[in-house]
């Protein structure tokens, strides 16, 4: 699996949605999505007036520090509240969240290269390099589009399924990375989450990087 860590002096593309997302080719993303009805509208509303203000003051790209702070100010409480598993959650039936794992893996090895992802009751999590050519908003709207449109039929709903922005990083570096993985892999622990609901999934480098090395065990 080939990609390459975030390099500051490499510049980027710089998209904007409600949120502005930094890209550069061959980069390893940790991206997070949620459904619609995940967050309350309340919090959604005060996070995003003080994220507004906060992101007018730290411009992309951002150094080490300052996506420290971005993530323990906003992306932890929208966590926490995540975990706390808000909303209807339908993706905690198992044929819902084979919709979305299959959607996911589809085009993997030609697209996008999949290194890791968790699907919870009502949010996403994944470690995935887009291929050259393939834009990281592009990969995601896909998804959620064709996810949305098998999953709203089957649970009997005809309204938004996703909410409509995502939470992206470039990873920095080996232990960027490790702790990426090891956060997908004790999320459903993390929310208290049984057997059966979640879909966890982790390709052979992710599985062979959270081995640890010979004589560290």
């Amino acid at each position: 699996m080939q990609f390459k860590f975030f390099n500051p002096y490499a510049g980027g593309r710089r998209t904007q949605n409600h949120l502005p997302h930094w890209e550069q080719e061959g980069a390893l993303y940790f991206v997070n999505f949620h459904l619609a009805d995940s967050l309350p509208a309340e919090f959604r509303i005060r996070l995003k007036r003080e994220r507004d203000a906060w992101l007018a003051r730290h411009p992309h790209p951002w150094a080490p520090e300052i996506e420290k702070e971005y993530h323990e100010r906003f992306l932890a409480a929208i966590e926490r509240c995540l975990d706390e598993g808000r909303g209807a959650c339908p993706l905690k039936r198992p044929e819902c969240r084979a919709i979305v794992a299959d959607a996911m893996r589809h085009f993997d090895g030609e697209r996008v290269d999949v290194m890791a992802f968790v699907i919870m009751p009502n949010h996403v999590h994944a470690a995935i390099i887009p291929r050259t050519g393939f834009h990281l908003e592009q990969l995601i709207h896909s998804w959620k589009q064709w996810t949305a449109k098998r999953v709203n039929p089957l649970i009997g709903e005809r309204g938004k399924f996703w909410q409509e922005d995502y939470f992206d990083s470039i990873l920095r570096d080996g232990e960027h990375l490790g702790r990426v993985l090891r956060y997908i892999r004790n999320n459903p622990a993390k929310a208290s989450l049984h057997p059966g609901e979640y879909t966890l999934y982790e390709s052979d480098y992710a599985q062979q990087y959270l081995v640890p090395p010979e004589g560290a065990r």
